[in-house]
């Protein structure tokens, strides 16, 4: 059974939020996953795998008025990666 990581929650401020978490796969792998809830009030929709990380990195999110949202998280050599959805 995969460990619990971490998870971040970001929400915009029109209502929308987006929640992301990392559950460990092994000893040096994580797989990110994140869920979207359109506005205040309404459930969050089922979580989207993202990505396999280091499992020493931890996803943050960054909510805009906009469409988007980021997901980032740095890696083992401190580089980051994102992805906007």
């Amino acid at each position: 059974m995969a460990d619990a990581g971490t998870l971040d929650l970001a929400v915009a401020p029109d209502g929308r939020a987006v929640v992301a978490f990392d559950r460990q796969a092994d000893d040096v792998t994580a797989r990110v996953s994140a869920a979207y809830r359109p506005r205040s009030g309404m459930p969050f929709g089922a979580p989207q795998a993202l990505a396999a990380i280091d499992a020493a990195s931890t996803p943050v999110l960054a909510a805009a008025p906009g469409p988007s949202t980021l997901i980032a998280w740095a890696d083992g050599g401190g580089g980051w990666f994102s992805t906007g959805s």
